[in-house]
């Protein structure tokens, strides 16, 4: 008994580049090439150029939504970007800050540290009658002469 032939062909790897460049999945490229999953991770196993053209286009589809954020950092993109959508993106399909910090929320909690420890140190320095000046000043209340 013969199996089915293959819809196999080598030019299936230029798709596959040209669209994960473009940024899509590897589902999204299969329905391109009017394929399902299973056949798609099939050619995979089956044909080394194909297997290959795929890890490097998921390298390609990294960089296409990277650089979409850098631009939208900068602000230089030439097209309207919802950040929070793209970092999503990051976020599930590269795993962006799921595993250690980002650089941004390091920023913001060293910032944070920082400003308590000076708050923390300006006010162990205050007697406690100068901590109720302080507060009858912030509220407005005159000091009582005594």
């Amino acid at each position: 008994m013969v199996g089915r032939p293959t819809k196999y062909k080598p030019e299936y790897c230029k798709i596959v580049r040209r669209e994960m460049k473009k940024g899509f999945t590897k589902l999204a490229v299969a329905g391109t090439l009017g394929i399902t999953r299973d056949t798609f991770y099939e050619w995979c196993k089956r044909y080394p150029e194909f297997s290959d053209t795929v890890r490097h286009g998921e390298v390609l589809a990294q960089c296409f939504w990277e650089n979409l954020m850098r631009e939208a950092a900068l602000g230089i993109s030439k097209h309207k970007i919802n950040s929070r959508i793209l970092l999503y993106v990051l976020k599930t399909r590269y795993r962006w800050g799921m595993n250690e910090e980002s650089p941004i929320d390091k920023l913001i909690r060293e910032t944070d540290e920082k400003e308590a420890k000076k708050l923390e140190k300006k006010e162990k320095h205050l007697s406690e009658t100068e901590r109720v000046h302080q507060l009858f000043k912030r509220y407005n209340v005159p000091i009582p002469q005594i």
